[in-house]
Formats: C-alpha cells, sequence, structure tokens
C-alpha cells in the first residue's frame, strides 16, 4: 500500500502544469522559484530563510551573501518532481545564472526540500554546470 501511494503521488506531480505548482506555497517547487527570485532581486534575508534550519546552521549568513556579489541573476526552469513525501521532496531543475558582468552560465540540478514550519524548505542544494 505505501509503495502504491508514493507512485501515485509521483505521477501526480509529474503531471501537474508547471503554472499551477507555482501558483500554490504547498508545492516545494514554490520555495525554489521564491529562492532564485530573492536572490535576483538582492533580498538575500528572504532567501536565507528558504533554506532549512540545518542548512542554515552549516554556513555564515554574511559568507553566504558574498558569494551572490558578482550575481545579475538567478533563475530555475525545467523543474520537475522526482521524489515527494509528506515531509520530503526532491526536485529536479535547470538553473541559469548570470554574472557580472553579463556571464551566463547553466546548471542541471537537485534540491531536496523538508517540511519545516509549516513551508517547503531547501535542505540541499546541488548544481553541476552543463
Amino acid at each position: 500500500m505505501k509503495k502504491f501511494t508514493v507512485i501515485a503521488l509521483l505521477i501526480c506531480a509529474l503531471f501537474i502544469p508547471q503554472a499551477t505548482m507555482a501558483a500554490s506555497y504547498d508545492y516545494p517547487a514554490d520555495t525554489l522559484y521564491s529562492f532564485h527570485r530573492y536572490i535576483t532581486n538582492r533580498e538575500f534575508n528572504n532567501a536565507f530563510y528558504c533554506l532549512s534550519y540545518a542548512y542554515r546552521s552549516k554556513m555564515n549568513y554574511n559568507s553566504w551573501v558574498r558569494g551572490f556579489d558578482s550575481t545579475i541573476s538567478s533563475s530555475v526552469s525545467d523543474v520537475y518532481v522526482e521524489y515527494r513525501s509528506s515531509y520530503y521532496t526532491t526536485l529536479n531543475y535547470v538553473l541559469t545564472a548570470v554574472d557580472y558582468p553579463n556571464y551566463t552560465t547553466r546548471y542541471r540540478g537537485r534540491a531536496t526540500l523538508v517540511w519545516e514550519d509549516g513551508m517547503w524548505r531547501l535542505d540541499e542544494i546541488h548544481n553541476r554546470r552543463i
């Protein structure tokens, strides 16, 4: 029964249009989209709180912010759910980062999110240049 539920959730998640997913804060992809929008808008405090407590505890906020000094924009596309449960989700995506002086790099990314304090938060982020 448990295996059937996981498969059913995956099938539903894969066939929900992306625009619908981004319209509700109940979907993990919303956190991923918001995180990158906050980075682009230089709203680093908001972006930082898209991260889980465990993730945030591993870094110094000011050092983390300095890592975006040359960032012009950061956006994700082709987001799809690899796995989703009530408290844990894995998303795959393509990240496009534009850095000063207008240098674009694309990455294939994978993010793990956890349900924490009534919202999805990024717990792990792995990006590989493509």
